[in-house]
């Protein structure tokens, strides 16, 4: 259950962390996520999740910057010529959505965040492989509409009855590379609702804990 439990995990960690550091995205995502859900008595529905549109514009930009899983391995099928070097077929080709993602002249100051990247005009004329989260082509990730659908649901749903803040002194990750991306120390947010104190949450992506504070 790695690719439909560990990846979601993370990029949903992610991006509460970024909307966190971001506040007036936040404030966007919130005023969407009241909107669409605010009057949904329980589970969002099919039509609910499909209107979350700048809530997906934010998981896309999470993904972006942290995309979920750091390389992707696949054997050519055939020779290639990549400038003066050929690739032998059989040779195994290792590609980096981390780099992949930063090209400055693809992604203008790359290291920001930015979900407006993903409006439809913005993207129109991106090379198909230059967003590549879930690989791309023939063996992209199955499942991947389905993992946005249960990325924007879990964010909805927080999002509903809490917001997120940063905590001075936390708001800077340090990545490494496992078979998914993970912090060095842990990521860690404060959780408020409208009628508790922050709770403080931390996460280590492959393990989280919860402690709330009423």
């Amino acid at each position: 259950m790695l690719a439909g439990q560990e990846s979601v995990a993370t990029a949903v960690t992610l991006t509460l962390f970024l909307l966190a550091k971001h506040p007036e995205v936040l404030r966007r995502v919130l005023d969407e996520v009241d909107t669409v859900l605010g009057e949904l008595p329980n589970v969002p529905t099919l039509g609910a999740l499909r209107k979350l549109c700048y809530t997906e514009q934010c998981i896309k930009e999470a993904l972006r910057l942290y995309p979920s899983v750091p390389i992707v391995a696949r054997t050519l099928s055939e020779d290639v010529s990549m400038g003066k070097v050929t690739l032998p077929k059989g040779c195994q080709m290792i590609i980096t959505p981390y780099a992949t993602h930063r090209i400055p002249h693809i992604y203008p100051n790359p290291e920001k965040f930015d979900p407006d990247r993903f409006l439809p005009e913005n993207m129109r004329g991106r090379h198909p492989y230059a967003y590549i989260p879930f690989s791309a082509g023939p063996r992209i990730c199955i499942g991947y509409k389905f993992a946005m659908l249960e990325m924007k649901m879990l964010l909805g749903e927080i999002l509903r009855k809490y917001h997120v803040t940063t905590i001075p002194g936390k708001e800077e990750l340090c990545i490494k590379y496992r078979i998914y991306h993970q912090s060095i120390g842990r990521c860690v947010v404060a959780v408020h609702t409208q009628s508790s104190s922050a709770a403080v949450v931390r996460s280590t992506w492959h393990h989280t804990v919860c402690r709330l504070r009423t």
